[in-house]
């Protein structure tokens, strides 16, 4: 359970290019979903199969109005959507405990190294960009950030902000609000 929960996060932060590997997506996906058909009842009701349709669409009339339809990168997202909603669907409940977790470990992973990104941000940049580039999983994604796959930078205008394991730092603001609210509503706040 917690491995389909940290895929569904994982793939959706696209900061490295393990998470950017279709090979390792497709094969962590199919992997994933061969185990859940074979050790689980799924049933694949008549509202889920609306949502699955109305995403499709939905993704189709945006791309085509951006002028940016490619057939894999739909495919890649709606598989995403579709694994996370039918992760969702078996864990129910557990599903949201298990994200609030998985971010809450991640959110205090980044906080040792965001003050140390704070002391020195091109001590630290340079560090990860060697790494980056001498270890072949890690591999390059961009000149403009550097990825340890659980904590990214961005030079330019992110230096004195913290990215945690997004993109940039609003992605991981918003990453980090989902597990509040989640608290809250699982409290009864």
């Amino acid at each position: 359970q917690f491995i389909m929960v940290a895929f569904c996060i994982f793939f959706s932060t696209k900061t490295s290019t393990l998470s950017t590997n279709p090979y390792l997506f497709w094969g962590v996906t199919s992997l994933l979903t061969f185990y859940i058909f074979n050790n689980t009842r799924v049933v694949i009701t008549k509202k889920f199969t609306k949502i699955i349709i109305i995403f499709f669409l939905l993704t189709i009339i945006t791309n085509i109005q951006h002028s940016d339809f490619t057939p894999l990168f739909f495919v890649s997202k709606s598989v995403l959507v579709f694994f996370a909603f039918l992760t969702i669907v078996l864990l129910k409940d557990r599903f949201f405990i298990l994200y609030e977790y998985i971010i809450y470990i991640l959110a205090l992973v980044s906080l040792p190294l965001f003050i140390l990104q704070l002391i020195s941000f091109d001590l630290i940049y340079n560090i990860a960009r060697v790494i980056e580039s001498n270890i072949l999983i890690f591999e390059l994604v961009d000149n403009k950030s550097a990825t340890l796959i659980l904590w990214n930078l961005q030079s330019g205008f992110h230096e004195n902000r913290n990215c945690g394991f997004m993109w940039e730092p609003s992605a991981f603001a918003a990453m980090l609000l989902l597990p509040i609210m989640i608290n809250l509503v699982l409290h009864n706040f």
